[in-house]
């Protein structure tokens, strides 16, 4: 999927594949190298709730530390 979304065609005309996307769902896994597994929202209304839901969409650790950052 993720090269499908770096191709050509894709950023010529991104609609479709990202119509495609939303109604697999309003969030999807990719594996992006380096990285690793991310995922991404597809819709405003999933984005704003991850946005605004910090208990469960968060970076930071129970003790309050960001993860990754030592």
């Amino acid at each position: 999927m993720l090269n499908e979304l770096q191709s050509q065609s894709f950023m010529r005309n991104p609609t479709s594949k990202l119509a495609e996307l939303r109604k697999k769902a309003p969030l999807v896994q990719f594996k992006i190298p380096i990285l690793g597994k991310v995922w991404v929202t597809t819709t405003h209304k999933a984005t704003a709730h991850v946005l605004k839901n910090d208990k469960d969409f968060t970076v930071r650790k129970k003790d309050g530390k960001v993860i990754g950052l030592s």
